[in-house]
């Protein structure tokens, strides 16, 4: 049991054991304004490389600077090619901007090639006029996650080929965790990969107009550094698969958010351990069976893994 506690632990380090290398960021300063993003970029391109596809850099409304790039209803479909990755953890991060009763969508992509029909989704993410959040992964539905209209918010999807989860976060929270190479609609195993983000005019059914506004594009790469000495800052669960019950083990120098969450993103445990080593036994008999995702966050930390509970 001990050694199964150190290795989960062992994931779960502090932000100062692991290293972020940007690789790729865009805040459309350069671009010139009326004219298409893919026209002008090296990066950027569109669904099936068609110039109708593209969407115009505006100076509308902009993050920072004076330019972002806006995507309305109808033939707006633009794709940021990612990798492919296959493995590693990679946080894609953007600002969104929606005008009062509009809504919008983006979606990430396990496979995606301009010259091939073969596209693999990974999560479908919708908003809508009236400022609701809503998710399509793993076969499933999900929602309860919001936003404020005519609000520049942050979005984030965070994809762990190693762990194989994928969360979102909205304005640094996560709502929503699921197993990364799972096809977000058929919920059939799929590809443990990130190749694309995909901006479209389109929104949830019966939810108005779409017109958004995507600004300060980044995308991360977070990989892990050895360490001599590892033994604060840690947390670790077990048994994993849980059946009755679950304990989790933590060791911070800060206080630290941990929180565990279903597929469909509501929160069923959720604590603060407060700078100090502890453990804390969950009734895990009272969840249902299934697969549960565990996140631990403070100012320096964000991690997730995957939790099975079986009766």
């Amino acid at each position: 049991m001990n050694k199964q506690l150190l290795l989960l632990a062992s994931v779960f380090i502090s932000g100062g054991l692991f290293a972020q290398t940007v690789i790729f960021e865009d805040d459309f300063e350069s671009y010139t304004a009326g004219m298409g993003v893919a026209e002008q970029s090296d990066t950027w391109t569109t669904w099936t490389g068609a110039a109708g596809e593209d969407a115009d850099i505006s100076t509308d409304f902009a993050n920072s600077g004076s330019n972002s790039f806006k995507i309305e209803s109808g033939s707006n479909d633009v794709i940021l090619p990612v990798g492919p990755f296959t493995s590693g953890k990679y946080d894609v991060k953007f600002m969104m901007y929606m005008p009062q009763g509009n809504g919008g969508y983006f979606n990430a992509l396990h496979a995606w090639e301009e010259d091939n029909t073969a596209y693999e989704w990974a999560v479908d993410v919708f908003f809508s006029s009236t400022g609701a959040i809503t998710w399509t992964a793993e076969g499933a539905a999900g929602g309860g996650a919001s936003f404020d209209p005519a609000t520049w918010f942050e979005v984030q999807v965070t994809a762990d080929m190693d762990s194989d989860v994928g969360t979102l976060y909205i304005n640094g929270e996560s709502v929503a965790s699921w197993q990364w190479s799972i096809n977000n609609g058929s919920g059939a195993a799929g590809m443990n990969q990130l190749r694309a983000f995909d901006f479209y005019g389109t929104v949830p059914a019966g939810s108005g107009p779409v017109t958004y506004y995507i600004d300060d594009v980044q995308v991360i790469e977070t990989t892990t550094v050895a360490v001599a000495e590892a033994s604060k800052n840690v947390a670790g669960f077990y048994p994993n698969p849980a059946n009755s019950e679950l304990t989790i083990r933590y060791d911070f120098d800060q206080p630290t958010s941990i929180t565990i969450f279903n597929l469909s993103g509501q929160k069923v445990v959720d604590f603060t351990a407060r700078s100090q080593a502890g453990n804390r036994v969950v009734d895990t008999s009272v969840l249902p069976a299934g697969i549960y995702f565990v996140e631990v966050r403070n100012s320096e930390l964000r991690r997730t893994e995957k939790l099975v509970i079986q009766h």
